[in-house]
């Protein structure tokens, strides 16, 4: 038995497959990750999803993720905690402050790091 359609249910697949391959494409790109961690303290984590923008972690193949330091008071070095493996694509660490204290980022329980 052969099925047919009509012209407006082939427009109705048609826009659902659309749809579809849009939705993969939009998911293939990844997602641009900005460090949001608002305090001073030195030992942030990179696996809580509350210290990027927008909500989530980088860790995906096509992710980015940009680590801003604007300078704190006290000025302090900052170390962030991997505490898991994470891939990105892209990782861009910017120190905005005066002084000369940077970035580490670090596996604190041999559990984490960066790959790409």
């Amino acid at each position: 038995m052969t099925r047919h359609f009509s012209a407006r249910q082939l427009t109705i697949i048609s826009l659902g497959i659309c749809m579809a391959a849009i939705w993969s494409v939009q998911n293939a790109q990844g997602t641009d990750y900005d460090w949001a961690y608002p305090g001073s303290a030195n030992y942030p984590t990179w696996n809580d999803t509350n210290n990027w923008t927008p909500l989530g972690i980088p860790n995906s193949s096509s992710d980015t993720a940009t680590i801003a330091r604007p300078g704190v008071s006290p000025s302090i070095p900052l170390t962030i905690a991997i505490t898991s493996p994470v891939t990105v694509s892209d990782l861009t660490i910017n120190n905005t402050s005066a002084d000369s204290n940077g970035f580490t980022l670090g596996d604190t329980d041999n559990a984490g790091g960066i790959s790409r």
